[in-house]
């Protein structure tokens, strides 16, 4: 606790305060965690809902923990602590000391189930006054819910506009000195266009107009990304419809050109505001990739477009996050990144395999079928190891359970321990155990899913060396 005790006085003079703009302290005592590392994320892109790493704070043996971060808008960060998503919004330059629920670790089948939901907590700012950031949020939160819940279970009745202003005004009451924040301001501004649009069924134009439309684009806040995802929903298909539209599918599949496609989309008077337009084009590549409506190659090269020749950085970035989700395991392109523990606790690198094909696949103790078929992988390690290297990364209740479990089994290949990179199963879609991928002699993916070695997976990887003339 001295250490603790050290730095909250340290920045006592200044609540919430006291580092230079941009930088920003993250503080906390949690025995339950000590021994741990907890990493902290944040939503790099609304529209792709990538995570990205902000940053890890090892948790000392007095609970002791702390974590500086560069923060140079609001952001909202989360941690997976166990069954729970802890959440809260770090303001830059603020020096905040974080609440941790109770230690709650999955159970090995929590860990492999991929529909498990987790528990969303939003995280006490010890050190906020009754109106700080996070305490306006998590007060005005379940009173929107609510409202929105009446409304969808049927209990409210919500047929006029003036009707919906007052039940408003009833949640404005409680937070009038919350509104000189101006993040939350435009918080809950855009939480009701939300309620707007779904309970009076506001047209999107209106909307747009008012909430969107030579507006600054509010990246990182969630309320203003839920509404715009949900007003531009599927809209190159739907402008695609008018008359105006139509012309969109030539400029995308036949002419694959970024400047025509906004040319035509400037048509409709809600997107004369360019980084609007811009912004809406990204959405639109991105939900064309889950429709029949467009190529998929015809969409990366107008995505590709936008990326190189975007004045606006944050476009660029999104457009970048975007084409790593949509070609992540598609035969071809580069597989999800990973760093992750081996069983003596050495850091492995996907890109440390290099110059062999790459067997790479999914397994856990609990499973009987991967069990199974390790001993055929040890067989396939035995008799291809000249061209072919296995990767297993398990998923086991710790990285001294995967120990204890290799220590009894003596394969020869490389088993690496999952929980260093939680989110990698969602990365590549792990539904059951196993699963298999295997990638090329340059880390392409070249089998997407590829077979398990029960099917037959050594023929299949002949037929690929003799197409590529290696056999």
């Amino acid at each position: 606790m001295r250490f603790l005790s050290f730095l909250l006085l340290l920045f006592s003079w200044f609540p919430c305060s006291g580092l230079s703009t941009g930088r920003s302290l993250i503080l906390g005592n949690a025995p339950d965690y000590k021994g741990s590392e907890i990493v902290f994320y944040r939503i790099a892109d609304y529209i792709s809902y990538t995570e990205t790493e902000a940053g890890r704070a090892l948790v000392q043996e007095n609970g002791d923990f702390s974590l500086e971060l560069e923060v140079s808008e609001v952001t909202y960060l989360f941690a997976p602590l166990g069954i729970y998503r802890a959440y809260f919004f770090m303001e830059p330059g603020k020096t905040i000391e974080i609440d941790l629920p109770e230690r709650r670790d999955k159970t090995i089948t929590e860990k492999i189930n991929p529909f498990f939901e987790e528990v969303f907590v939003h995280l006490a700012v010890i050190n906020e006054g009754d109106r700080g950031l996070n305490r306006c949020i998590m007060q005005f939160d379940p009173a929107y819910e609510s409202l929105f819940a009446s409304f969808v279970q049927g209990l409210v009745e919500i047929d006029t506009p003036e009707k919906l202003d007052s039940l408003i005004y009833g949640i404005e009451s409680l937070f009038g000195d919350c509104s000189q924040n101006p993040f939350f301001r435009d918080y809950r501004n855009y939480r009701y266009g939300f309620l707007r649009h779904i309970t009076l069924q506001q047209r999107a134009r209106s909307l747009s107009d008012n909430l969107f439309l030579h507006q600054p684009a509010l990246y990182d806040n969630p309320a203003y990304m839920e509404l715009f995802n949900q007003l531009y929903t599927k809209y190159f298909l739907f402008f695609g419809r008018t008359r105006e539209g139509r012309r969109i599918y030539e400029d995308i599949g036949l002419h694959k050109s970024l400047s025509r496609l906004k040319v035509a989309l400037s048509s409709d008077e809600v997107l004369r505001d360019d980084e609007l337009l811009e912004l809406v084009i990204l959405k639109g590549l991105h939900d064309g990739f889950y429709s029949a409506d467009f190529s998929r190659k015809d969409l990366l090269e107008i995505l590709d477009s936008l990326y190189e020749f975007t004045e606006i950085p944050r476009h660029k970035e999104i457009a970048g996050l975007i084409r790593a989700k949509v070609t992540k395991l598609l035969v071809g392109y580069d597989p999800p990144f990973f760093e992750l523990p081996d069983a003596r606790g050495d850091s492995v690198k996907l890109s440390d395999f290099s110059g062999k094909y790459v067997y790479l696949n999914f397994c856990t103790p609990a499973s009987y079928s991967c069990l199974k078929e390790f001993e055929m992988l040890q067989w396939l390690k035995n008799k291809h190891s000249d061209y072919l290297d296995i990767v297993t990364i398990l998923v086991d209740e710790s990285l001294d359970s995967m120990r204890e479990f290799l220590n009894f089994r003596p394969y020869e290949w490389t088993v690496l321990f999952y929980d260093n990179q939680p989110g990698i199963l969602r990365e590549y879609d792990v539904r059951t155990f196993p699963t298999y991928y295997l990638l090329d002699r340059v880390g392409k993916l070249i089998l997407s899913p590829a077979p398990a070695p029960s099917e037959n997976f050594e023929m299949s990887l002949f037929r690929i060396m003799r197409e590529r003339r290696e056999l």
